[in-house]
C-alpha cells in the first residue's frame, strides 16, 4: 500500500513537534539547571559566610575562655607566690622574734658614768674574750648603784656606740671622736675585735653652695637628696644617728636630721645674721663660731652657753672637754669646753687660720700664709712647720697618720704626719678646695670647681670624679 501525501506530512508535523518539545524541554531543563546551581551557589555562600562566622563566634568564645584561664592561672600564681613571700616573711619575723626573746631573757641595766642602759646578756657577752663578756659571765660581783644597776665609770656618750656595735657589728662614730673610741675599745677588750668591715663607710655626704644636703653610695651614684637649707652647706656632719648640717650668709641655721628617714627634726637659729662661719659636734654637744662662740646641746637643740671672743672665730675643733678655736688676727685659742676660759693661746701663723683639726692631742692648723702648723695640744708648743701650698690652706681630713689638706692652689695634698713630708701632690681640681674626708682607703676632695673627687690613698691616682653641687661643693663626711 503506498503512503500517502497526507501520512508523508502528518509524520513530519509529528516530528516537528516532538523536536518542538524536546527543545522546549531542553531550554526548560537547562534554565531549571542554572537555576539550581544559583541556587546552590547562593546557598553554598550562605552556608560558608554562616560557619565562618559561627566559626569565629567559637573561636573568639574559646579565646575569651582561655584569656580568662590564662588569667585565673595567673591570678592563682601570684596568690601563690604572695602566700609563699607571707610565709617566708612569717618564718623571719618568728626567728626575730624567738631570737629577740632568746636574748631578752636576761635584762640587765647598766649605770655607765650617769647614764642607764638596757640591754641583754647575750648582747653584752656576745665577744666572749671582752671585759664585758667576763664581767657578765655570772663570776664576779660586781658594784652597783643605790637602785641595783651594775655600775661602770666611763663615759656614756662613746659607751653608746660601743653597745650599737656588739648589737649590729658596726661601728660608727664622728671622725673627732675617732681616738677617744678606740681607748673605750681598748679598755673593753674589743678593739681587736673591730674587722675592717665593721668600720668601713658607705655612704658619702656632702653639702654644696646649691643649698643641698647629698647622699652618695661607694660608686660616686647619688642616693639621696635634703633639701631644707637657704644658704650654702658650709658642715655636714653625723653623729648619734643624727645628721648635723650648718648654713652660711643668708641661712644662719643648723639643722638636725634624722639619718635613717631623713627627715629634719630640729632647727637651731644663729643670731649672727652674717651666717656661721664654723661648727663642731662633740659628744652630745654643738659648737658655732662667729664673732662668738655658741653651745647647744645636740639631743635637744637646747641653747646652752655664749662665749666672747676678742677676734672673729673663723673655724673650732673640740675634743677632750677643749674648744680650739683659729681666728682672724692668725692665733689658735684653747678653751675649756664649760666655762669657756682661754687655756692656751698659739701664736705662729701670720695670717687668719682657716682650718683646725685635731687628733691624738696634736692639733693641725692651716692659714692664709700656706703654711700647716702641728701642735702639741697639752703644752702648746708648736713641733712642725708643713710648707708645700701655694695658697691659703682651707680644710684638713686624716686617715691613719696622714694629714689631708685642700687650699686654695687647687690642690690636695697628703703628709706623713711622723716625718712631715709630702707623700702625694693631687691636681684636678679648678679653683679652692673647701673640703676634704676619708672614705675607707681613699681620699675625699670636694670644691669650688663642683666636683666630687676620690683618690687612692697609696697610689694617689683619681678614681672616680662626679659633678656632685651648683657651684661648689662646701663640705663633706662619711658614715
Amino acid at each position: 500500500m503506498e503512503t500517502s501525501v497526507f501520512d508523508t506530512n502528518l509524520n513530519d508535523i509529528a516530528q516537528s513537534v516532538k523536536d518542538l518539545i524536546r527543545s522546549q524541554l531542553v531550554k526548560e531543563s537547562d534554565k531549571v539547571k542554572k537555576f539550581y546551581e544559583v541556587e546552590y551557589t547562593n546557598r553554598k555562600k550562605e552556608l560558608d559566610l554562616d560557619y565562618k562566622k559561627k566559626k569565629e563566634e567559637l573561636e573568639a568564645a574559646n579565646q575569651s575562655k582561655k584569656i580568662e584561664l590564662d588569667q585565673q592561672e595567673q591570678s592563682l600564681t601570684e596568690e601563690r607566690t604572695q602566700f609563699e613571700q607571707h610565709k617566708e616573711a612569717f618564718e623571719l619575723e618568728k626567728k626575730r622574734v624567738e631570737d629577740i626573746n632568746l636574748k631578752s631573757k636576761n635584762i640587765i641595766v647598766i649605770n655607765v658614768g650617769g647614764k642607764v642602759f638596757s640591754t641583754s646578756q647575750a648582747t653584752l657577752t656576745s665577744h666572749p674574750n671582752s671585759m664585758l663578756a667576763a664581767m657578765f659571765s655570772g663570776r664576779y660581783t660586781l658594784i652597783t648603784d643605790e637602785r641595783g644597776n651594775y655600775f661602770i665609770d666611763r663615759d656614756p656618750s662613746l659607751f653608746e656606740y660601743i653597745l650599737k656595735y656588739l648589737r649590729t657589728g658596726k661601728l660608727r662614730c664622728p671622725e673627732e671622736l675617732n681616738d677617744e673610741l678606740q681607748e673605750e675599745l681598748d679598755y673593753f677588750g674589743l678593739k681587736n675585735d673591730v674587722t675592717d668591715s665593721a668600720i668601713s663607710s658607705n655612704v658619702m655626704i656632702s653639702g654644696g653652695s646649691d643649698r643641698s644636703i647629698k647622699l652618695w653610695d661607694a660608686s660616686g651614684k647619688c642616693v639621696g637628696t635634703l633639701n631644707g637649707h637657704q644658704g650654702n652647706v658650709n658642715f655636714v656632719t653625723v653623729a648619734n644617728d643624727m645628721l648635723i648640717s650648718a648654713g652660711g650668709k643668708g641661712d644662719e641655721s643648723i639643722r638636725i636630721w634624722d639619718f635613717n628617714s631623713g627627715n629634719c627634726v630640729n632647727v637651731l637659729k644663729s643670731r649672727y645674721v652674717l651666717g656661721i662661719n664654723c661648727i663642731a659636734v662633740w659628744r652630745d654637744y654643738i659648737f658655732t663660731g662667729d664673732a662668738h662662740i655658741d653651745m647647744w646641746q645636740l639631743t635637744t637643740g637646747q641653747h646652752l652657753n655664749t662665749m666672747t671672743v676678742p677676734s672673729p672665730v673663723w673655724c673650732l675643733a673640740a675634743l677632750n672637754h677643749r674648744i680650739i678655736t683659729g681666728h682672724k688676727d692668725g692665733t689658735i685659742q684653747i678653751r675649756d669646753l664649760k666655762s669657756g676660759i682661754i687655756l692656751k693661746k698659739l701664736i705662729g701663723h701670720t695670717g687668719t687660720v682657716n682650718s683646725v683639726f685635731v687628733r691624738n692631742n696634736v692639733v693641725c692648723s692651716g692659714s692664709e700664709d700656706c703654711t700647716i702648723k702641728l701642735w702639741d695640744l697639752v703644752t702648746g708648743q708648736a713641733t712642725n712647720t708643713l710648707r708645700g701650698h701655694t695658697g691659703a690652706v682651707v680644710c684638713f681630713a686624716m686617715i691613719n697618720n696622714k694629714l689631708i689638706s685642700g687650699s686654695q692652689d687647687s690642690t690636695v695634698r697628703v703628709w706623713d704626719l711622723s716625718t712631715g713630708s709630702i707623700i702625694h701632690t693631687l691636681s684636678g681640681h679648678q679653683g679652692t678646695i673647701w673640703s676634704a674626708s676619708s672614705f675607707n682607703n681613699s681620699v675625699l676632695s670636694g670644691g669650688e670647681d663642683g666636683t666630687l673627687k676620690s683618690w687612692d690613698l697609696e697610689t694617689g691616682s683619681l678614681i672616680n670624679s662626679v659633678s656632685a653641687h651648683v657651684g661648689g661643693v662646701r663640705s663633706l663626711t662619711c658614715v
